[in-house]
Formats: C-alpha cells, structure tokens, sequence
C-alpha cells in the first residue's frame, strides 16, 4: 500500500446514534470513538424521508435526493403498470455512485458491505456485496467473483447477516456471540483488503447495530415503556461489550491509516424508541379513501385468536403442557407461546401482501389513495401513472391531499386522548429530480419518535404495540471525521446525508459534479486545506440519467430477501 497519497475512509455504524454513543464515550467506554471526536469535528447528521437504509444508504453513495437516484423504499411501486412490488437492487440506483465517479478519474476504491450494493457492480477496485439484500452466499455478491478465494476467505463461510428473529429474547448471549462473529469477519474482510489493494477511497459498514437496536432498544433507553431493570442487568453488558468490540475495530482501522487519510464515522440514521404502531392503510379505509375489493383485507383478532386455538389444537403436546402451566398460575409461558405464534403470523402475513398482491385486493376503481412502498407514505391513485388510477386532475389531487392531511394531523392515541404531533410532507416539498413522479405523494412522521407509521396485525385498529421490535429509525445519524486535513474539537452544523459525497471527492482533489444535492462539508475542513484547495465542480447538467450496466446472468432469491425484511420491520 502506497504511502503519504491522499486517501479517505468511511466507516459505517448502520443507525448508530448519539444518544447512546456520547453517554458511553463519557464514561470512557468507547475510547478510540471518543479520541475522534475530540480531535476531530463531528456533528448529527440528517438522514433521508423515509428514514430507511435503502434511501439513505443510497443518498449517502450518489450524494443525491432519492427523487434523483430513484430509490424510495425497498421495493418498486407499479412496476411495469401492474400491481404489486418488486424489491429494488443496485441496478435500479439511477445515479452514479462516489465510487464510479471515482473510478472515472482511475481512483482505485474498496467497498465492503455498502447496502445497496447488491448484486455488486464494476468499479475500478473491489466490492463485497451488501450482506442484508444477498439472498445467500450460493448468489455472487462480489466483484470480483474470486474476491474472497484472493484473500484468503472461503465464500461459503461468509456471514452475510444476522438474523435476530431466530433469537428469543433469553437466549441474548447467542445473539451477541454470532453478532460478534459477523462483525469480525466483515472487520477481516476490510482490513485484508486494504492491504490487497492500492486503495484511495475505502467504505466499509457494520450492520450489527442496527439488527442490535431494533431488538434491544428497550434495553438501551430507560424511558421505553417495555424497559426492565432486572433484565436490563443482565443484557446492558452484552450491548456494551459488542460497542466496546466496535470502538475497537476503528482503532484497528486507525492505525492501519497515514496522516495523508480522512477517516469519517457515519450512520444512515439514528435510533429511538418504538412503542405504537399506526396504520395508514387502516386510516384510510375507515375514510373510505380504500375500499378493499371484499372482506379479504380483514384479518381481526377474532381470526388470529382461531389461528392460536388450531395451532394448540394441532399440538396436543403444547396443549396439554400449556394448560397445566395455566393451572399452576404460570402466564408467563402463555404469553410467550402466543407472542411467538401472533410474531410468526405477522410474517407470514407481511410475505403474503407481496406474493398474493396486497395491492391486486383493492378496488381500484373506488380507491383515491394506499399506503406506500413504505409505509409512513400515502400513494394517490393517479390516472396515467397508476394501472387503475381515476384522480385525473390536479385539483383532485389537492383536494385528496389535503383531506389526508387533516385527517392523520387529527390522530389522537386512543389511551393517552392526547394528539399526535404529526409532520406531513408533499414529495416536491422534498424532492426533486426526474424520478420524483414514482414517489409517494405524502410522507409522514410523528414527532413523538416512538409512534411510528406500519401495518399491523388488526386491520380495524389503528394503534397496536409491537411483540419484538421496540427500537426504530429516526432523524439524526452521526458523522465524525478525523485527519490533519479535517478540524480539530469542531461540531459540523446542519450537515445533511448527501454532504458525504462531495465532501470526499473535494478531499481527494475531483471535480464535484453540478447534479449532486449535497455540499462540501467546510464545518469539518481544516482551514489552511480550504486555503490551498480550491472546490471544484464538473459538468454534469442537473436531472442527469443514468442507466448501470446490468449483468444478463444475474439471479436472485426474492423469497429470502422479503423475508429477512419483514423480520426487521421493513415490510
């Protein structure tokens, strides 16, 4: 590895937050985290609307607004003017990303876990693949397909993910030890690779903390409804030690750096607490904005109730053993029982929207608006964009929009009685670029982080509490830079997701193309560097098209996919 070369790292901490960081870096727990952040600048930073992985995480790599890059959700809305979803790949990202622009210049770059990366795509330099989105290690998810064999790691030994539904919750210390066991693989992978390759440009992202949060977020956050001193006793120290495992990989990672290398931490958003569900879709059925085209939209507590009793009865076993525990007063394995079995319907059922077509089982004809390809967004059903769409005006359109509105900014929590302080968004209030039109019409979000917009199990209620998540995605990540070109003990203002872009080509001297959103980051540059660095711009027009090459052989397994999403929430 050349030496004294300009170059830039970026390390990702998928949804870690302050929050918690700056807690335990004050408590000396986080040491090498700490010492960046001391001597370096670093500040919150602002992710996408929605605030999920697949925009933001690509925001993060075009440096562009989703309605430029034309990813919304995890899947594709009305795709090819049918109904239903097809979830969205690296070949759907119709921007370039900071490694093809760099490559442009012949800067050599290293990827490694990027979401959206998947299926992995030509870049001068290598890419292992992004581990949420690859079905399973039998799919090529590098570039190239001998990446791993060069390095001396055997393919079908590489953990893509952790799947933290397959853990009950007492059975934590299993969860932490694969966690654990992921992370320093990914920690391998990205080390051998930087001495593999002659590398400028280097990104690499620990997906453990958020599989971590969504879980555990209770046990984090003593405000969480669900917190637990006792079992928080017995769990706090194995999130702590999986951080501490953390704050010692970017030390590794540290001293592997010259002094001619920016390191920057970052996140595609932060976390807070999840304790209610609100249903859009329900909301709007009740206000006869969607009509379903018969009763099979409806799954009450009554039929899941019918759903338990089979199952118990088709498990004389579990039967008899529950009901004797009952009888000995024991409620807790009861309750147990049933969280598992309602958890695994919720799964089937999300799996069943997108196989049978949630969207085929509405009456189009009468229905203005559904809820989006995620779900705290509303689509209209407009004529000439949507296969059925009969809002054919713009005063229509206003007028669904505004009706919606009013309606979710009159949400009260059916047990506190108190309002819901709800922000609404119009997508070109957000958004702009030539993909805006696939967009939902309207976002929205609860100030309140811990409500968050879902579909839930009772499609006649509008609230409901969550069995297993309790952590959810909200609107600050972080970012810490380090380097002698970057300030020392400064906080970045304002600095939003697409900033990282621009920022990191201005730090290895490229010309930033005019379509990017973002900005250089000046909070975090070193003065005498802006000085003696003039920023550069390309000539790249605004509302620029790009199409990636797609491999013809490319296969995958949305099964699988769909699947693990739903686990997480996502679905």
């Amino acid at each position: 590895m050349t030496k004294n070369k300009p170059r830039v790292m970026v390390m990702g901490l998928d949804g870690a937050t302050f929050k918690n960081l700056t807690p335990w870096m004050e408590e000396g727990l986080l040491p090498n985290l700490k010492f960046l952040v001391e001597n370096g600048a670093s500040g919150e930073l602002e992710s996408t609307i929605p605030r999920l992985s697949s925009p933001a995480w690509t925001s993060f790599m075009t440096g562009v607004n989703p309605g430029k890059h034309g990813i919304f959700a995890f899947f594709k809305a009305y795709h090819d003017k049918r109904f239903g979803k097809e979830l969205v790949t690296s070949t759907d990202i119709k921007a370039k990303t900071v490694m093809e622009i760099l490559s442009e210049y012949g800067k050599i770059c290293v990827s490694v876990n990027l979401p959206m990366t998947y299926p992995p795509f030509k870049i001068n330099g290598v890419m292992v693949g992004c581990g949420l989105t690859t079905p399973s290690t039998d799919f090529d998810f590098t570039y190239p397909n001998d990446l791993l064999d060069k390095i001396g790691i055997k393919k079908s030994d590489y953990i893509l993910n952790i799947e933290a539904r397959y853990y009950a919750e007492d059975k934590y210390e299993g969860f932490f030890r694969d966690l654990t066991k992921e992370t320093e693989q990914k920690k391998e992978v990205g080390l051998k690779l930087m001495e593999y390759v002659d590398w400028d440009f280097l990104t690499i992202v620990f997906g453990g903390t958020d599989r971590l949060h969504h879980f555990y977020w209770h046990h984090i956050d003593k405000t969480h409804s669900r917190y637990n001193p006792q079992k928080a006793e017995k769990i706090r120290p194995f999130i702590i030690d999986y951080y501490k495992k953390l704050d010692s990989i970017v030390g590794e990672f540290i001293n592997k750096i010259d002094e001619q290398t920016s390191i920057f931490i970052m996140s595609d958003h932060g976390f807070g607490n999840l304790e209610k569900k609100v249903a859009i879709d329900n909301i709007l059925k009740r206000n006869k904005l969607l009509v379903p085209n018969n009763s099979s939209l409806k799954r009450s507590t009554t039929k899941t109730l019918h759903l338990i009793r089979g199952f118990l009865n088709q498990n004389l076993f579990l039967y008899r053993k529950l009901k004797s525990l009952i009888k000995i007063g024991r409620e807790k394995f009861q309750k147990r029982l049933l969280k598992k079995i309602i958890s695994k319907k919720r799964v089937e059922k999300r799996l069943s929207n997108i196989a049978d077509g949630y969207w085929q089982k509405i009456n189009w004809k009468k229905t203005l608006a559904s809820k989006g390809i995620s779900d705290n967004s509303v689509y209209l059903n407009l004529a000439g964009r949507n296969p059925e769409g009969i809002i054919k005006t713009e005063e229509k359109r206003s007028e669904v929009s505004n009706k919606i509105i009013a309606i979710i900014k009159n949400l009260k929590d059916p047990e506190t009685k108190q309002p819901l302080k709800v922000n609404t968004y119009k997508k070109e209030e957000i958004y702009s670029g030539p993909y805006i039109d696939s967009a939902p019409e309207l976002f929205f979000e609860i100030e309140d982080g811990s409500y968050k917009f879902f579909s839930i199990e009772d499609e006649e209620e509008f609230f409901e509490k969550p069995l297993k998540l309790s952590g959810t995605h909200t609107k600050y990540g972080i970012v810490i830079g380090y380097g002698n070109n970057l300030k020392k003990a400064q906080t970045i203002q304002n600095a939003q997701i697409t900033d990282l872009v621009p920022t990191i080509l201005y730090l290895l001297g490229i010309p930033i193309p005019k379509n990017l959103d973002g900005k250089v980051l000046k909070d975090g540059i070193a003065d005498n560097y802006l000085r003696e660095n003039t920023i550069q711009y390309g000539k790249t027009e605004e509302n620029e098209r790009f199409n990636r090459e797609s491999d013809p052989n490319f296969k995958t397994d949305t099964k699988k996919i769909e699947e693990r999403l739903a686990n997480l929430g996502y679905i």
